[in-house]
Formats: structure tokens, sequence, C-alpha cells
């Protein structure tokens, strides 16, 4: 499961070779932590409204 995602993530099979456990699943936590930042996480969250509270 940590290759498959090593390899989504760009690693190729040679380069698994020469790389530790510890050293990919670093990589995989700075490849996501670089692709991912919190404003694509702050546009799907929104402050909650009186309407929305009626509704709900």
């Amino acid at each position: 499961m940590i290759i498959a995602a090593a390899k989504i993530r760009g690693i190729s099979l040679d380069e698994l070779d020469y790389m530790t456990w510890g050293q990919l699943i670093d990589y995989i936590i700075v490849y996501n932590n670089l692709h991912h930042t919190e404003e694509t996480e702050r546009e799907t969250v929104q402050q909650a409204g009186q309407d929305d509270f009626d509704s709900f």
C-alpha cells in the first residue's frame, strides 16, 4: 500500500531500491503537505449562519 502511494506521487521503482521505509514515508508526507494546502480546505468549509441553523 505504501509502494502504491509512492507510485501515485511520482516515485519510480528504481528509486524505491535506494530508499528506506522511513525515507519513503517521509517523502509521501512532504508531498502531501506541499500539494494539499490549507487554502483548499478553507474553500470547502464555510461559517454557519442563522439560516443554516434554522434549516437544520
